[in-house]
């Protein structure tokens, strides 16, 4: 029986799970066993170094077994170079003294939440000796870095003070929890720190932290985080047109050395059930497609597209007096569009009140626009340079995208009709 090929989005997946499997890891499950030296040298991404500095070593065989490469590797030991690739750097070990001992997170809490449930969990891998496996090079049974998994639960009570180092494994007392607990009007602003405060040891990898995470969500599972205040009491215009811009956009915590995510509430998007740490993380991007006259729904202004031209081909045709009634439609929808948004300043419910200037200073940037485009159509109407200008601009573009579907076509083993299939006005707007 066949099988269904995957389809672009399920590829897509699987890429993407392959990579984060390389770079965080584990690749090969939570029990997973690897043959590498190091298990830093396997996994470059999350990683917590031990913040204390073990005692010096009387004996290198151990730190030169850790580090020594399994197969000889001339790149890695640096001394080559090209004009591609450069020079190694033989001085610099791999992530020596740049692995954070440490990950954490920001975020606010419903005021009359009491406390909140957090969880840290992390790989730890062990060194250890296979003896029904030999290595065909030396005779003598394989060592290998076993994973287990290791961390707990702990519940954290609400109050208005310093979190205490609380080890979420009993096991592992100097791998803690740690914090800044503040109240505010409204809400609980909650800082929390996973911290590998362990000393170093032999063999190194075995004291250092993989793969963990910290989640924090409601003892009773209900939606307690709440939005953060991004706006800063600064007086910066940029940052408050962007804080404006993207007001909807809901944050409900910010990482420290990590990225993080939030489940977001089936009852509110202004709400989260849960937040954990991510070290790679994730964003769907939506597909950007300009508004046509079917979207009058959505806005009204966008009704006022209708009769409008983006054929390039009509375009590179079309003499100076069919322009503006080809390309009218886009300045009266405009102006329609920007009227609307300047009736928002004096909504309350918009909730511009918090960014200044920047409402006002938006709906201006946005009218010079439309005057710069006005001005531009009567350009094109008084000056046969600039006309000519603009029908070779659409020309080039309506004949570099067509014959370019056309290539792209030919090299997939098709034959299509230039003419019939190619040169049509979908391809060309």
């Amino acid at each position: 029986m066949l099988t269904k090929p995957p389809n672009a989005a399920e590829i897509r997946a699987e890429l993407e799970a392959m990579v984060v499997g390389d770079l965080l890891g584990p690749a090969g499950g939570e029990s997973e066993e690897l043959t590498e030296r190091t298990v830093r040298d396997r996994y470059i991404v999350g990683v917590l170094a031990p913040s204390r500095a073990g005692a010096p070593s009387d004996t290198a065989i151990e730190e030169e077994d850790e580090e020594t490469p399994l197969i000889p590797d001339e790149l890695a030991e640096g001394g080559s170079d090209s004009a591609d690739d450069g020079t190694t750097d033989k001085d610099v070990p791999v992530a020596a003294g740049h692995l954070p001992p440490s990950i954490g997170m920001t975020f606010c809490v419903d005021a009359d939440a009491k406390a909140i449930k957090v969880s840290a969990f992390w790989g730890q891998y062990k060194r250890e000796v296979r003896e029904d496996r030999i290595d065909e090079r030396t005779g003598k049974p394989i060592r290998v870095w076993q994973r287990y998994n290791r961390g707990g639960v702990i519940e954290v009570p609400l109050k208005n003070e310093a979190f205490k180092p609380k080890a979420p494994d009993s096991q592992f007392g100097d791998i803690y929890i740690q914090g800044q607990i503040r109240k505010r009007d409204s809400h609980w602003v909650v800082t929390l720190f996973l911290i590998n405060a362990q000393e170093e040891g032999r063999p190194k990898d075995e004291f250092h932290v993989f793969q963990p995470t910290l989640t924090v969500e409601a003892v009773d599972g209900k939606s307690i985080f709440c939005k953060r205040m991004t706006v800063g009491s600064n007086d910066d215009l940029e940052e408050h047109l962007m804080a404006m811009l993207y007001r909807h956009h809901v944050e409900f915590a910010v990482g420290h050395g990590v990225s993080v995510h939030a489940d977001v509430s089936e009852e509110s998007s202004e709400l989260a059930t849960l937040i954990r740490t991510e070290f790679v993380p994730r964003y769907e991007v939506p597909r950007t497609a300009p508004p046509t006259e079917d979207d009058a729904e959505e806005n009204p202004a966008f009704g006022k597209l209708k009769g409008l031209v983006l054929d390039m081909k009509e375009l590179a045709d079309a003499d100076a007096k069919k322009l503006p009634k080809m390309l009218g439609p886009l300045v009266t929808a405009y102006r329609e569009w920007i009227d609307s948004e300047a009736k928002k300043l004096d909504d309350p419910s918009e909730g511009l009140s918090q960014f200044g200037a920047a409402p006002e200073v938006s709906i201006k940037n946005c009218r010079q626009t439309l005057e710069r485009i006005e001005a531009g159509l009567q350009l094109l109407q008084q000056d046969a340079q600039a006309i000519e200008a603009f029908q070779f601009m659409n020309r080039a573009m309506w004949l570099q995208r067509t014959h370019s579907i056309y290539a792209e076509h030919v090299r997939r083993g098709a034959q299509p009709d230039f003419d019939k299939d190619i040169d049509i006005p979908k391809n060309r707007s």
